[in-house]
This record gives structure tokens, C-alpha cells and sequence, in this order.
């Protein structure tokens, strides 16, 4: 009985290990590795850079670490920290804006919550870029505008862009006016010249069929009719 009860044990055993091995699989037979993020097996994606050494334990350093009671932990907290915690926080930002788009979109979280792959970035140096924000905003270094002037500067932008606005639309609109009083001026001459044609046509006509009228107009003021036609027709 006892044996029976192994046999049935290690039979439910293989199945369920059956089972995983199935589940792991994928269509085509390979194995489906639950550590690999998918975001890392989109075509295009640059190669994982090589990683840099870990730097050694505080413990093994040849100098004290800094307490948060000391002056320098004081001058740390107060003067590095907040300016360096901002210049790090845009940094990750950079990093998001520096992925192509068609790499971000393939993303299982597109809208980038988190920066979970930086090597994503082509052309993107993190050491320069941080150096260079930090060197334009540096607290140490009074701005060339005071808030005053900045915001004078800004309000006479302002101004300047919705008076160049204003002026292309003013403009738009007498080349408008222009142009439609110069289709109508032509429609006009094409009329007149139409209405003349016809007018010759007509008396060239009923001259020829005898239907003209002549006791009620003269044959004098027939051929300047005549003539006008003609001379309005060239």
C-alpha cells in the first residue's frame, strides 16, 4: 500500500513538472525566461553597457563618512544637496527625451513613470549634461536679469509676437480684398466684351437674313454699330 502511495506521488510530481515546463514554453518550443524584461528585447534598443565597478563599502575607505550632525554634513544638506537633488531629478527627466520614439512607444509602461532602461538614450552623455546644468544654474552665481527685467523682456516678446500677428493678418486680408476686386473687375470686362460680341453678331445676322429693320434705324448708324462691334470684338 505504502508503495502504491509513492508511485501515485511521484506520478502527480512528473505531471506538475510536466505542466511548468509546458507553461515556460512558448509557441515555437523556446523557453520563456521570467527575468528578462521585454522592454530589453525590442529591435533597435542599444546593447547593455558594460558596468562599471561598484566603488568600495564606506567601511574600507581611508576616510570617515560624513555624519549629518557635523559642519560639513550642515554645509552638505544646506548648500549641495537641494541644488545636486533638482540637477538629478532634470537629469532623469533628459534621459526620457533622449530615447527614440518608436523605442518608447514599443515600452510595457510608454509614458516612462520611472527610467528604468538610461542606456536606451542614443547620444546622450549623463556626465556632460549634468555638468552643464549645473554650471547654468548655479546658485553661487547672481542671474544677468533681475525678475523685473526678465519679466519686462518678456512682456515686450509678448507684445512683439501679437503685433506681428495682428500685422499678418491685416495684411492677409487687403491682399484678399485686392485680389476679389480684381476678379470682379475682370468678370466685368468679360461680360461687356460678350455682350458687345453678341450685339455685332446680331446685326451682322439679321442683315444678312433681310430681317433688319431699317426705316427705324438709319444705314449710317448701322455701320457705326457695326463698327463698334467689331472694333470691341478685337
Amino acid at each position: 500500500m505504502a508503495r502504491k502511495q509513492n508511485r501515485k506521488k511521484d506520478s502527480d510530481s512528473v505531471d506538475e513538472t510536466g505542466v511548468d515546463e509546458i507553461e515556460q514554453e512558448d509557441v515555437d518550443g523556446e523557453e520563456i525566461d521570467d527575468d528578462v524584461d521585454p522592454d530589453t528585447l525590442i529591435e533597435g534598443v542599444p546593447d547593455v553597457p558594460t558596468q562599471l565597478p561598484r566603488p568600495k563599502p564606506a567601511s574600507s575607505r581611508p576616510f570617515s563618512t560624513l555624519k549629518a550632525n557635523s559642519e560639513e554634513g550642515k554645509y552638505y544638506e544646506e548648500n549641495i544637496l537641494p541644488t545636486l537633488d533638482l540637477a538629478l531629478n532634470k537629469l532623469i527627466l533628459a534621459i526620457k527625451y533622449n530615447i527614440p520614439k518608436d523605442i518608447r512607444s514599443q515600452y510595457q509602461d510608454p509614458s516612462m513613470v520611472r527610467t528604468n532602461h538610461p542606456e536606451h538614450a542614443i547620444g546622450f552623455d549623463p556626465i556632460n549634461w549634468l555638468a552643464t546644468f549645473l554650471k547654468r544654474y548655479n546658485p553661487n552665481v547672481p542671474p544677468k536679469l533681475s525678475s523685473e527685467e526678465a519679466a519686462r523682456i518678456i512682456q515686450s516678446g509678448f507684445r512683439g509676437a501679437r503685433a506681428r500677428s495682428a500685422y499678418r493678418k491685416m495684411t492677409k486680408a487687403k491682399r484678399d480684398k485686392e485680389e476679389a476686386e480684381e476678379i470682379a473687375n475682370r468678370r466685368e470686362k468679360a461680360a461687356l466684351k460678350i455682350q458687345s460680341v453678341f450685339r455685332g453678331h446680331s446685326v451682322r445676322l439679321a442683315m444678312e437674313t433681310g430681317t433688319l429693320s431699317t426705316p427705324t434705324l438709319p444705314n449710317k448708324q448701322i455701320n457705326n454699330n457695326i463698327t463698334e462691334a467689331e472694333q470691341n470684338s478685337e
